[in-house]
């Protein structure tokens, strides 16, 4: 399977918020000063992060992403700082902390409010005296990088209560950007999908490029609590899941059909959300060119059979054969996992590379 992309590589937003964002952003990227970007999860913070960087002087040099939370706090300082053979138990040799990897470009500070107090101290240094000290070491090496930091959570509510460092959120929040929640932009969402369902098509070698306006209305009628990387991972399933070129209110429905009740309960999906009158089953008899397929008559054939001549008549697209199968586009393909399949002798291969592998 090929890697799945990332999420989309340039910001997309014709709405009010997302336009001041960007050129605020693109203002203070020309000067050294840090940024700090709030917002919830997956509202794309490392995005925006990344656009500070192409648009500043630094542009050329490294951009080095760390995601606090990620990092265990008996590691977190040595994966910063670096270290020096020796300094513990393990070191068995020098090794750059993240900090020096990012001399002369970004460092990106994800989620800085997981930060131990030993850590943001250290940092703190590091920030006031532009040098960086290893473990283990006696001597400092200086560093010149520009600060993005970004969390979700309230930094300044932190430091009343102590967990946080007043004079280390003075130094980080120079510049404060507020990233909107994608239900507060609902004008994006169209467009973010569009994008996304671009990707997808892309990366399954399939055809499926739009919504249908049911579709569009319904994801824009949705409280979005996963933001941007939710939209994604709907549109996936329901893109995997759909049984024509276009997405529809049905499919996006099938999603929260199939789902499990943990996941209903920790996503936008709600028994709610999803009224969508049955689909009228129909007896698909489709011609392409020379070829015709009943499912009606098609008793007489093993599965891998039909599969196959489903595949064939259609010319390898997915989403027809899944029609005259009657089954998920999935399903088709898992089959061709299944049963091996290829395109017979003399039926064109639609793809120059595999499609899955």
């Amino acid at each position: 399977m090929r890697a799945r992309p990332s999420c989309c590589q340039e910001i997309i937003g014709t709405s009010a918020q997302i336009q001041v964002i960007k050129r605020c952003i693109d203002r203070v990227a020309l000067s050294e000063a840090a940024v700090l970007l709030t917002g919830e999860s997956g509202t794309g913070k490392e995005l925006f992060a990344r656009r500070v960087h192409s648009m500043s002087k630094k542009c050329h040099g490294p951009f080095i992403p760390v995601n606090c939370a990620a990092i265990p706090d008996n590691l977190i300082e040595s994966e910063l700082f670096g270290f020096e053979k020796g300094a513990f138990t393990g070191a068995g040799s020098r090794q750059d902390g993240l900090l020096v990897q990012a001399n002369c470009g970004t460092f990106f500070l994800d989620e800085i409010g997981d930060l131990s107090p030993s850590a943001q101290a250290k940092l703190l240094r590091v920030l006031e005296q532009k040098e960086v000290r290893p473990l283990g070491s006696r001597g400092a090496q200086t560093i010149d990088f520009r600060l993005v930091s970004a969390t979700n959570r309230n930094l300044e509510e932190l430091a009343h209560q102590g967990r946080f460092r007043q004079d280390l959120l003075f130094r980080i929040n120079v510049v404060h950007v507020h990233i909107p929640p994608l239900r507060a932009r609902k004008q994006d969402i169209g467009l973010i999908a569009s994008s996304f369902l671009r990707e997808l098509s892309t990366q399954y070698s399939d055809n499926v490029v739009s919504l249908t306006p049911g579709a569009q209305r319904r994801l824009e009628g949705l409280p979005w609590r996963g933001n941007i990387r939710e939209l994604r991972n709907i549109l996936e399933r329901a893109f995997l899941l759909c049984d024509s070129e276009d997405i529809t209110e049905r499919d996006i429905a099938r999603v929260y059909e199939l789902a499990s009740p943990d996941f209903v309960r920790s996503s936008t999906l709600t028994p709610t959300s999803f009224q969508v009158a049955p689909k009228q089953q129909s007896r698909y008899h489709v011609s392409h060119t020379s070829y015709r397929y009943s499912k009606v008559n098609s008793s007489d054939r093993s599965e891998p059979e039909q599969f196959r001549e489903a595949l064939d008549g259609t010319h390898w697209n997915k989403s027809e054969a899944a029609k005259l199968l009657r089954c998920s586009r999935m399903t088709v393909y898992r089959k061709i996992v299944q049963y091996a399949l290829s395109p017979s002798a003399g039926v064109p291969d639609p793809y120059s590379t595999p499609e899955l592998v």
